[in-house]
């Protein structure tokens, strides 16, 4: 079974491909906190990528499998006087890093669809992940008393 926080951490794995130090989630554990980032002083520090990831919808097929939706948003913070075409050139980043398969633990997904924004300085790289899980069933082998081998020679 694949969790939220198995996408997260291959998310925010990829998302060390733009070369933003400050990358958090709900369940990571920082060195440095978001106040201390922030009014640090230095440039390269008011550039966070936020991921948040939000299950949208489960649907039961059978008593091993679920169908299962999640949101995924990536959001990009940066300095209020950032140039709008800068926050569309870490999007265009993201979505290079992201795209087209992403890969959390054994299984790959196809993000067929993503959208991206920006709103009050904010940039948004918003996607879906769709997929059936199941959940493992243990099926006892028998096992074998004694085997007997009969060999000939040819």
């Amino acid at each position: 079974m694949i969790t939220v926080a198995d996408i997260r951490k291959a998310i925010c794995s990829r998302l060390r491909g733009t070369g933003i130090q400050y990358i958090t989630g709900e369940d990571l554990s920082q060195s440095r906190d978001y106040e201390e980032a922030v009014n640090s002083g230095q440039g390269e520090d008011r550039e966070i990528l936020q991921v948040l990831i939000e299950p949208n919808g489960y649907t039961t097929q059978s008593a091993q499998l679920t169908v299962k939706s999640i949101l995924v948003d990536v959001a990009y913070l940066c300095g209020i006087n950032t140039k709008r075409s800068d926050i569309q050139r870490v999007l265009e980043q993201i979505d290079g890093l992201l795209r087209p398969v992403l890969s959390v633990e054994d299984r790959h997904f196809t993000i067929e669809g993503a959208d991206s924004n920006i709103t009050d300085n904010v940039g948004h790289y918003i996607f879906y992940i769709r997929f059936t899980d199941g959940i493992p069933e243990h099926v006892e082998e028998p096992v074998a008393d004694n085997l007997e081998f009969e060999y000939k020679e040819v």
